[in-house]
C-alpha cells in the first residue's frame, strides 16, 4: 500500500466516509508495509486532523497547521518513535497545499 492512496486536499476530501474517507484509506495503508507501525494510532491521527477538515477541503494544510497537528500527536503518544513520527509527517504532507 502506498501513501498516494490517501485522499488529498480539495472539496471532495472526507475524513470519516466509510468508503472513500481518509480514516478508511489510512486504515488500508496501515495493514502492512512501512505504515503498519502506526496502525494503533489511527484514531489519534484522525482526531488531530478533525479540526482542520474544512481547511483541507479549502486547499490543504500549511506548514503551521502540519506542525500543530504533529505536536498534538507527539504529545498524546510518547511511545511513537522518530521513524513513526516521520511517517505521520508524510501523511500530513499529503494533506498539504
Amino acid at each position: 500500500m502506498d501513501i498516494a492512496l490517501l485522499p488529498g486536499p480539495g472539496p471532495e476530501f472526507m475524513l470519516n466516509d466509510p468508503h472513500v474517507g481518509f480514516r478508511r484509506k489510512l486504515n488500508d495503508i496501515t495493514l502492512k508495509n512501512e505504515y503498519k507501525n502506526i496502525r494503533n494510532d489511527i484514531d489519534l491521527i484522525v482526531d488531530a486532523i478533525d479540526p482542520y477538515e474544512e481547511i483541507i477541503k479549502r486547499g490543504g494544510l500549511d506548514r503551521g497547521n502540519r506542525f500543530h497537528i504533529w505536536e498534538k500527536i507527539r504529545a498524546a503518544d510518547k511511545s511513537l518513535t522518530h521513524w513513526d513520527m516521520e511517517l505521520v509527517m508524510n501523511i500530513l504532507e499529503r494533506l498539504s497545499r
